[in-house]
């Protein structure tokens, strides 16, 4: 009973490696052929046909011979929108004023003509530019 259990095993442990047996690259001829439908593996070694890539256990990158040909991804640019911006004043302009109701605030402005006005919106109000707070003359 031993002996037969025991050749059970050994039997089964043969097929086993059998199953997982690596073939050499004259084994891989004989059992693959000649033909070739070239494949390029990942590691980019071109196989004459896919058998052959199979039986030295390496993974199909492409159809055809090494380096495999991959066309660029194209590029798309998406406009962003633009966002609606207050204007930029140049310097040495006046502020717009729409019906120049200004503050009765003292806030004094000194204007480039020696002018000394309650504050910039009545300076603007009379076209005039502001050159620097405070009354004239600018120190």
């Amino acid at each position: 009973m031993k002996v037969e259990v025991a050749l059970l095993l050994l039997a089964a442990s043969a097929a086993a490696v059998s199953a997982y047996r690596v073939w050499s690259g004259d084994e891989c001829r004989r059992y693959c052929g000649y033909h070739t439908s070239y494949v390029c593996s990942t590691g980019e070694v071109t196989y004459d046909n896919e058998c052959m890539l199979k039986c030295d256990r390496a993974y199909k990158q492409c159809d055809g011979r090494c380096p495999c040909y991959r066309p660029p991804r194209p590029i798309y640019y998406e406009p962003r929108p633009v966002e609606p911006q207050e204007p930029v004043y140049v310097y040495n302009e006046p502020l717009p004023q729409n019906d120049c109701r200004c503050s009765p605030d003292k806030d004094y402005v000194c204007t480039y003509d020696g002018e000394t006005y309650d504050n910039e919106c009545e300076a603007n109000c009379d076209g005039k530019v502001k050159m620097c707070d405070g009354q004239c003359p600018c120190t």
